[in-house]
């Protein structure tokens, strides 16, 4: 399972630095930019981007830890399956204006002593600090031997504390080391042999809640409980008022004699759970959110046609950006492209706040992140097209650069605006 979501192979890394230019349906100088910084970070590239000129930076990760990205052996016709690796698992913490990300303690190609092309055998991993203002590692962490599988982490609130989860080299446990941030050293460790994944496994959708007390991961809560994480599910159908069920009932999905509500986690930001439902037709969605600490429910928002949800800034707003099945023709990949037409709710009182068209998302496309109040969003647009949308305008404002290994939210990266 993990290394479907995280060994994700990306194109080659090309470094490079380009000139501005906007483009969106206004003129040039009224589509310009925003304000502040954002920072993208794929699989194998960190990105900068001004956000009053547009200017792009690029760096290889590898190359900011210090390892080889073009080692000759991976640029063979059959490179053994120790090429495939990437630096993986960023957190950025822009507060301490540092970026944590990990990689294999070797360079791509190098094979452990026990293994081979077709099995390289439990590794060696690295946990790196680097500081954001002039990219040079601040500390590192040798994590001990473990499954090919990288190490995944996730960073406290307040940026004190990381949690550090790998299996362990013999496939009979996951360990999970808090490390204090501030001295770089282990705190503690924790075993896990209950084979359950969340107890001891942190996916990149994942994020300690404000008051640093669980981790969030869609819609389960994972505490430290006697010495032990436990995750528990927190049912976002369980605190739907009767009203609102009823008001989703066209949702309902009949298996085995019964109905239910097959909601799933669409996104989650600052403790609050985005869930989505579609009707059987796959031609329409709905959407509300699930406060992770209490339960509660907001307002379903039913849209009337199929779409993907993104909560914006701090929680408050919900993005709609309509959807589409592809032709016959174009189903590879993904099974869905955007229309252009987005819409903004807010979650509170699931009232419509404005709502118009962007035809430059036409066609594959993700949003990123948004900043803090949510009236800007990063927008990957295909493979390697950046974009900057004003949701208070609705205007797109495209960035050049060369982009070739951009975030993927929900599986590998990191994406966040600095003001």
């Amino acid at each position: 399972m993990k290394s479907e979501i995280a060994m994700v192979t990306l194109a080659a890394l090309v470094c490079v630095a380009a000139p501005s230019l906007t483009e969106g349906q206004q003129n040039a100088d009224e589509n310009r930019g925003g304000r502040g910084v954002l920072y993208l970070a794929g699989a194998y590239q960190f990105a900068e981007i001004d956000l009053q000129t547009n200017a792009v930076k690029t760096w290889p990760l590898l190359t900011l830890a210090g390892l080889d990205d073009d080692a000759p052996e991976c640029a063979a016709r059959h490179a053994p399956i120790s090429c495939d690796w990437h630096a993986s698992e960023t957190r950025l913490d822009l507060k301490s204006g540092r970026m944590y990300f990990v990689t294999p303690a070797d360079n791509p190609g190098v094979e452990t002593e026990a293994g081979d092309e077709d099995d390289p055998g439990p590794r060696q991993f690295v946990v790196w600090v680097v500081g954001l203002a002039d990219l040079k590692p601040v500390k590192t962490l040798e994590i001990p031997f473990a499954q090919e599988d990288m190490p995944t982490i996730v960073l406290s609130q307040d940026g004190k504390k990381l949690l550090v989860a790998y299996e362990d080299k013999d496939g009979k446990s996951r360990d999970v080391e808090t490390i204090d941030t501030k001295a770089f050293v282990k705190e503690s460790e924790v075993k896990d042999s209950s084979g359950e994944i969340l107890n001891a496994y942190f996916p990149t959708g994942t994020y300690f809640a404000t008051s640093d007390k669980f981790v969030v991961s869609g819609d389960f809560r994972i505490w430290k409980e006697r010495g032990q994480f436990r995750s528990e599910y927190l049912d976002p159908r369980a605190k739907l008022p009767a009203a609102e069920t009823k008001r989703l009932s066209g949702f309902l999905k009949a298996v085995g004699g019964k109905t239910f509500l097959p909601a799933s986690a669409a996104g989650s930001v600052k403790g609050t759970t985005l869930e989505m439902v579609v009707n059987e037709a796959v031609t329409e969605s709905a959407f509300w959110t699930v406060d992770m600490e209490t339960g509660t429910t907001s307002p379903a928002v039913l849209p009337k046609y199929l779409a993907r949800g993104e909560l914006l800034g701090k929680g408050e707003e919900i993005a709609l950006l309509e959807e589409r099945p592809k032709s016959a023709s174009q189903n590879t990949g993904n099974r869905f492209e955007k229309t252009g037409h987005v819409a903004i709710y807010n979650v509170k009182s699931g009232a419509k706040l404005r709502e118009f068209m962007m035809p430059a998302l036409e066609g594959v496309g993700e949003m990123l992140c948004s900043n803090a109040d949510g009236s800007l969003a990063a927008y990957g647009h295909g493979r390697d097209e950046l974009m900057i949308l004003d949701l208070k305008a609705g205007r797109v404002t495209r960035v050049v650069g060369k982009f070739d290994s951009m975030p993927q939210p929900r599986y590998i990266g990191a994406c966040e605006f600095g003001e």
